[in-house]
This record gives structure tokens, sequence and C-alpha cells, in this order.
């Protein structure tokens, strides 16, 4: 087993707040919150003004790292602005504080160690199908910015067979 086969299956073994620690002191901590600020993030809540602004300084795709948010565990969807309208989300969920980076397997892990019954939404299944789709059916992404993600988690066929069967089956 690889060493990075090593971590992930580690990082399958803990539960979500574990998890989610060890993913921040790996990439360190957010720089700047989910949207733009908390003035115009009311506005869009309170249905003044129809989009929130994603804030481009949370983005590390070119380093092939995915934005995950913390409360996914007792919210669904914090990137969508339907789902964040309908919840009413306050700015805390959206906050620098509320976010950790992790690549596209980690990304897959979390969502399969939300409890269900603390969010029935948390579907980690299109994560999952991912790690399918590009590491054992080998379609590697065309976009630059999914190839550095693809780059980042890379397994071998076998390693990618195990991770996505551990992970359907913890799921």
């Amino acid at each position: 087993m690889s060493e990075k086969l090593d971590q992930y299956e580690r990082l399958l073994g803990m539960d979500y707040k574990t998890a989610i620690n060890s993913l921040l002191k790996k990439y360190g901590l957010a720089q700047d919150s989910y949207v733009i600020n908390e003035k115009s993030y009311d506005k869009f809540l309170r249905g003044e003004i129809k989009h929130f602004i994603k804030s481009k300084k949370i983005s590390r795709s070119n380093e092939g790292l995915y934005c995950h948010h913390i409360c996914e565990d007792k919210y669904y969807n914090l990137s969508n602005e339907k789902a964040v309208f309908l919840q009413q989300l306050p700015f805390s969920t959206q906050a620098k504080g509320a976010l950790v980076y992790c690549d596209l397997i980690e990304h897959a892990i979390l969502h399969v160690l939300i409890n269900p019954n603390d969010n029935p939404y948390s579907d980690p299944s299109r994560l999952i199908d991912n790690i399918k789709f590009w590491y054992i059916d080998e379609n590697i992404p065309t976009d630059n910015w999914l190839q550095t993600c693809y780059t980042l988690s890379k397994l071998s066929t076998d390693e990618a067979k195990k991770i996505y069967t551990d992970l359907n089956s913890h799921n």
C-alpha cells in the first residue's frame, strides 16, 4: 500500500471533526471567507440582491484542492445559492474559519464521514463516482484545473479500487 493510500485509509478511519482538524493541519486555514463579505451576504439572505459573491481568494484549485464547508455536517450544499437562501444560513457557515481544503478523495471521505442523522442530505456518491471515473475507468479530465485535481490525488488503479470499495462500504 502506498503512503498516499495509507493516508486516505487513516482519514477514513477518523470521525468527521478529527478528519477536519487533520486536513486543516495539512493544508492550512482559508485566507478569506467563501463569500466576499457579510454585509452583501445578509442582503442576499433578505432578498435585496439576487446572488452572493464568492471570494476569489478562497480558491486553491490551481493546487488541485477543493474547498469544503465544515458545516456540511449540519447543513447541505453550502456553495449553492438556492440551498443557502432556503436554509437562511448564518454568515458563520461561510466564514474563513468554516472552510477546509482537501483533494478529491479527501473530499469524498469527508462526505462519507458525515453522520446521516446529522445531515441526511450529504451525499458523497458524486465524489465517489469521480474516483471511479478518473482512476478506475481511466478517464483523465480535460479541464486544466481538474487535471491538477486528478494529479494531486492520483492513485494506481488497484489503489483506487480499494479506496472506492472502502468508501462505498463505509457509506
